[in-house]
């Protein structure tokens, strides 16, 4: 990877580290932060309808189509899970697509993640850029303001309704983690939750962030710019 961290949350205690200040374009990693802002605006209470213009952006995944009406719930589920484009705008586009990006961007003023930027709700735009210690500073705030987001990225399947029309349909994650048994060298580890980026600007393509416990200790690994994220992730467990 070009950049990465291994690191105790509790205790911050680094194991490993590489440019952990390198500002590196996350993908979809963003939708962690759209996901946050759109919790703490109270949106998984909303049914959206999804548009045309929801859909216009680029990607197929949660396969949404123009008229559905979705609760914010199943978006939340869409976008990370599956990595929805289409869910990460419908939040952003009912609350007014600008206003909802400078929210993102305040929510990383405020948690001190001052080399992150985010351009749009998604990820799709290189110029969504962040750090390992930057998306370390949010992995924290996630696991202890926000556990029921990761709680989301642990499924290994989930059901969606399209509530105009009752139908269901099953998203399966993209995360290799998630059911599977990990262990360190000395022991477990729990797959708490985390988030893929893939992004063709990116040399490298494959970004990861994830939060594991050890001994019911939580830590976090970032892996950006790596050619195999899943393994070198599983790597870096060595660590521990």
């Amino acid at each position: 990877a070009r950049e990465g961290l291994v690191s105790y949350l509790n205790t911050d205690t680094t194991l490993f580290d590489r440019k952990t200040e390198g500002r590196w374009p996350i993908a979809s990693i963003t939708k962690l932060m759209t996901a946050i802002v759109a919790t703490e605006l109270e949106m998984e209470k909303q049914t959206i309808e999804i548009t045309e213009a929801m859909r216009a952006t680029e990607g197929e995944a949660g396969n949404f189509k123009t008229g559905e009406r979705v609760s914010g719930t199943d978006l939340l589920v869409s976008m990370l899970l599956v990595s929805s484009n289409d869910a990460a705008e419908a939040f952003a586009q009912t609350y007014g697509r600008d206003a909802f990006v400078r929210r993102m961007n305040a929510k990383a003023q405020e948690l001190r993640m001052h080399n992150t930027h985010y351009a749009d709700p998604s990820g799709l735009s290189p110029m969504n850029q962040s750090t390992p210690n930057d998306l370390y500073t949010l992995a924290g705030y996630l696991y202890t303001a926000h556990p029921d987001l990761l709680k989301i990225t642990q499924q290994k399947k989930a059901t969606i309704t399209d509530l105009a029309t009752n139908r269901k349909r099953v998203l399966a994650t993209i995360n290799e983690f998630a059911g599977q048994a990990l262990f360190a060298n000395s022991g477990r580890v729990t797959f708490v939750g985390g988030k893929t980026g893939y992004i063709a600007e990116a040399e490298g393509n494959g970004n990861l962030l994830t939060v594991f416990t050890y001994n019911k200790q939580p830590f976090v690994i970032v892996v950006l710019g790596s050619p195999d994220r899943f393994g070198e992730t599983r790597t870096l467990l060595k660590c521990i």
